[in-house]
């Protein structure tokens, strides 16, 4: 991946390589240096991301072993399996399997446990539990849990003294691990290297849990993955409706690419093979556009492709060629046998009629129009934010530079006239920023008290969406399939009520993410307009010479895994009386009954969290921007302290900086700030006076 074209030619990796050789030869120009090498170092190092998304039984894992031309991923049909896989295309050998922490695992386990209304002192006593566990009268929401309980059960023994360690293992082992639910409950992730080829090397490819995994902690693993990621792929199979959980991935995905400002999903329908007709194939296109508009996705990419075919034609064309694939076992004729006999039955062939060419199979796969468009796009993204990091970088140096060289010319004038009133300036500038550092940063509640206006409305609209959407949760947990069969109806109706207020605490965990992700967007202008304000309070004459700080904040402001929605079943519980029997209560008026008479209570203990859980993402707002502000005072006042001992810069050093400033500008060409612009004029007008 090579730097885009840009700034007369350049290239902007070239820029970047032409300001260091500018800034290393200068004295004094250490932190700069420094910022540009670890820039060079990140850009070097860093890989084009693509995430891959969507239901268990979506076709992810089919998709990419399509995708990387060889079957490299576990395909299993078990709901509850959840590691995290990354493929890394790259030249080097790597198979390593992480298992989870015991903090990790008791994490799913509890959330498990409360699913079934259920809760257990230690990790142990809920083996003891899982053991004695009986799936006979539970309802299919239910199941999931339970089976997953058993699972951690029955590996217990086996993984138990693997908590929280990695190893490097053999593909055969690693399908073992990833296939049998036994060891795969207990796996955190599994790392995957396999040579360029069908994709080039750079890139890495994330299987993640799927969007209607049981365990509340993968929706934060989705929710990082959905702001790092250069590409998004969400996958849809064929003959499934949208899920709930589909319908929440994508919502949250188009509030947080509102927020960033990027778009980069790539939806894919796999399996399209199994349409009867063209009709029926463009019918279930339209469906799913019609859903993605709904949920605010506008101008979707959707891809419709057969993993499975793919695949197939890419080992028959591997056997064809003498060759067994770089990961096959066995008898390679065996294995070409079970790719066609696939072929033919997806294709409606009878072992007479000849196979299309593999060329026509993979085009008629829609695998390769796929894999073009994404490589393009992850790696134009990539690029961007290359050059975007690097445009930021060069304009913060720039700017830095200048405040360096007018420091050091600033002294030299001071030698030759009124160094007592500079002298008595830089005293008066270090006992303001000493007032000011000790002021409570009292003047950053000022962009506060703006921000919380906006914020406040925010989280109206947050418990308004919510609201809007509660009907529609209501009737989902309450559904006439969930009272038929030997289940009785009072712990059909408990499990319902839990199953409402999962959803809803869902529902307000993924509002306060983007939430969180919008506060924090705001700050660094807050923090920017403050230093504006510190900077002009000072004398003229020591404006010029306190550049802008690099504004440090946290990439996430909280830990989402110690702040989570918790709500309980009583508003609902007690509207049970709503329900007599599930005749009455589908049919007649008693679901809507019940319905009303718990909206309110519930709206009301929603909005409470979303004010608890606000507040403690203001809070974590204030302490990263007061830290921030620290920083910037502390580094103002050792710039003003070190004038005060430095003696004035020599003739001939001062010349060589203001040689290199105006080639930085003149070749490097960053993007100037209003700051930097005043400067720039106001040492040309200097120069010229001179």
């Amino acid at each position: 991946m090579t730097g885009q074209q840009t700034k007369g030619g350049s290239s902007y990796r070239d820029r970047l390589e032409a300001a260091l050789a500018l800034v290393e030869p200068l004295s004094g120009a250490t932190s700069q240096v420094t910022m540009l090498r670890q820039l060079q170092a990140r850009i070097e190092q860093q890989q084009a991301l693509v995430a891959v998304f969507g239901a268990f039984s979506a076709g992810k894992s089919s998709l990419l072993n399509a995708l990387m031309g060889e079957p490299l991923l576990a395909v299993s049909p078990n709901p509850t399996t959840a590691a995290v896989t990354r493929i890394e295309v790259t030249s080097g050998d790597k198979l390593r399997i992480r298992a989870k922490d015991e903090s990790e695992l008791w994490s799913d386990v509890d959330g498990a446990l409360r699913r079934l209304g259920h809760s257990a002192g230690s990790l142990s006593a809920a083996v003891a539990y899982a053991n004695q566990l009986s799936g006979a009268k539970l309802s299919s929401s239910a199941r999931p849990a339970y089976a997953f309980l058993r699972s951690v059960a029955a590996g217990y023994e086996d993984m138990a003294p693997r908590l929280g360690s990695d190893w490097r293992t053999s593909q055969e082992e690693m399908k073992k691990y990833t296939a049998d639910e036994r060891y795969a409950c207990y796996l955190a992730d599994v790392t995957v290297s396999v040579p360029g080829g069908q994709i080039p090397e750079g890139f890495v490819f994330v299987d993640t849990p799927g969007v209607d995994s049981i365990h509340r902690r993968h929706t934060e693993v989705a929710f990082s993955y959905m702001r790092e990621a250069d590409a998004i792929l969400f996958v849809l199979y064929y003959t499934h409706a949208f899920s709930r959980a589909d319908k929440n991935f994508l919502q949250q995905l188009a509030g947080v690419q509102d927020v960033m400002g990027t778009d980069k999903l790539f939806v894919v329908i796999n399996a399209v093979d199994l349409a009867r007709s063209e009709t029926e194939r463009q019918a279930v296109r339209e469906r799913v556009e019609e859903e993605l508009l709904q949920l605010g996705i506008r101008r979707p990419r959707i891809y419709e492709v057969s993993s499975q075919i793919a695949l197939a034609a890419r080992q028959l064309a591997s056997h064809d060629a003498g060759l067994s694939g770089a990961n096959a076992q066995g008898d390679a004729s065996a294995s070409s046998a079970a790719f066609e006999q696939l072929v033919r039955q997806r294709l409606h062939l009878s072992a007479e009629q000849p196979l299309p060419p593999v060329d026509q199979l993979l085009e008629q796969s829609g695998i390769p129009a796929l894999t073009a468009d994404l490589q393009e796009f992850a790696i134009h993204s990539r690029e961007q934010m290359q050059e975007d990091a690097v445009e930021r970088t060069l304009s913060f140096v720039g700017q830095s530079l200048q405040a360096e060289w007018l420091r050091k010319k600033t002294l030299a004038s001071a030698a030759l006239a009124d160094a007592a009133a500079l002298a008595a300036a830089i005293e008066d500038g270090i006992a303001f920023l000493k007032s000011d550092a000790s002021s409570d940063s009292s003047d950053l509640e000022q962009e506060f008290r703006v921000l919380s206006e906006e914020w406040t409305e925010l989280q109206f609209h947050i418990g308004e969406r919510i609201r809007l959407r509660f009907a529609g949760l209501f009737r989902e947990a309450f559904y006439p399939g969930r009272f038929r069969g030997n289940v009785a109806p009072k712990l059909a109706l408990k499990e319902a009520a839990l199953e409402l207020v999962q959803m809803l605490e869902g529902q307000v965990d993924m509002e306060m993410r983007t939430f969180a992700l919008r506060v924090a967007g705001a700050l660094p202008l807050a923090l920017q307009q403050k230093m504006n304000r510190t900077r002009a309070a000072l004398a003229k004459e020591l404006q010029p010479l306190l550049g802008d700080k690099e504004l440090v904040l946290p990439s996430e402001l909280v830990d989402w895994s110690h702040l989570r929605a918790a709500l309980d079943t009583t508003d609902v519980e007690k509207e049970f009386r709503h329900f007599s029997n599930a005749k009455s209560f589908f049919e007649g008026s008693g679901q809507s009954d019940m319905l009303a008479a718990s909206e309110p209570g519930m709206m009301q203990s929603v909005r409470s969290e979303i004010e608890r859980m606000s507040q403690s993402v203001f809070a974590a707002a204030k302490a990263a921007a007061v830290s921030c502000w620290s920083d910037v005072q502390e580094s103002w006042l050792r710039e003003l302290q070190d004038l005060t001992e430095t003696d004035a810069s020599g003739g001939t050093e001062l010349s060589r900086w203001e040689e290199a400033i105006h080639s930085y500008f003149d070749d490097i060409r960053p993007r100037e700030t209003g700051l930097m612009s005043a400067q720039r004029g106001h040492s040309d007008g200097a120069e010229v006076q001179r």
